[in-house]
């Protein structure tokens, strides 16, 4: 659970030999509408490991109230997903 005006809310993604040629693409739905907040495509520039952090953009200083998903997929096999609430203060 997050507040609409409060801390910031991010995604940390934890790679491994990530190549190149790979390619994670991350989806935020408004869970129930099905309307995508906002898209992420990450291709690395160079190999390795470690971990990616993105975060979801505030509009008008803040996150709309509702359910969300987000979803990463790496190279549109894999696919990872997690679910957060979104409330006023």
């Amino acid at each position: 659970r997050f507040q609409s005006e409060g801390s910031d809310i991010f995604l940390i993604i934890s790679v491994r030999d990530l190549d190149t040629e790979d390619k994670i693409e991350v989806s935020w739905t408004v869970s129930g509408t099905g309307t995508i907040f906002q898209e992420n495509t990450i291709s690395p520039k160079k190999s390795g490991s470690g971990e990616i952090i993105i975060y979801l953009l505030k509009r008008d200083g803040a996150y709309p109230e509702g359910d969300y998903t987000v979803e990463a997929v790496l190279n549109n096999s894999q696919k990872i997903q997690a679910g957060f609430v979104v409330t006023a203060r």
